[in-house]
């Protein structure tokens, strides 16, 4: 007999107790990555800190004020500095589709904090274990929404010229060590 994992129907509970209508299946992945003890920007971040070209990788805070501020702005997750290049914003994904999507309202919001500090924006996307770093403007509009496929972005992909390359697979028993 297998055990099933029902966690998005237990968070769904809770949510709704709460008066959220968030995505279950969402917060269910975000809180699983958070018990697997890394976030994807964190992760992100200590990718490019072990590569050894990074001067800067500073993560930035999502409280902002006003409330009001959100929508006109969206900060981005990163604000980065390698050997290569100078000040850039990263917001980082993690999907497993084929094509990574960003609603219009989404990226200009994004843009328009990209504008406002005078910064480049950059988009790191993790698919399955695979990072790529690419200039936002090589998102086209597809229908509705800016969308970039899998291939494309292999294509743009920055940070090898940015961070360097490396192949790495953390598993199961995976620790760090600090040493004084």
């Amino acid at each position: 007999m297998t055990k099933t994992d029902d966690s998005d129907r237990l968070i769904q509970e809770v949510l709704s107790e709460f008066g959220c209508d968030d995505d279950p299946k969402k917060v269910a992945d975000k809180v699983k990555r958070l018990d697997q003890g890394l976030p994807t920007e964190d992760e992100f971040t200590a990718i490019c800190s072990w590569l050894g070209k990074a001067r800067l990788l500073h993560k930035l805070d999502q409280h902002q004020a006003p409330p009001s501020s959100r929508d006109l702005y969206q900060v981005p997750d990163l604000l980065a500095e390698f050997e290569r290049s100078g000040p850039v914003l990263i917001e980082v994904k993690s999907k497993t589709k084929q094509t990574l999507s960003f609603t219009p309202q989404y990226l200009d919001r994004l843009r328009a904090y990209a504008e406002l500090v005078k910064m480049p924006l950059l988009i790191a996307w993790k698919h399955h274990g695979i990072w790529m770093l690419f200039d936002i403007q090589r998102l086209t509009k597809a229908q509705t929404n800016f969308n970039i496929t899998l291939g494309d972005a292999m294509k743009e992909n920055l940070l090898g010229v940015l961070a360097g390359d490396v192949a790495y697979k953390i598993a199961s028993g995976a620790g760090v060590r600090l040493k004084q």
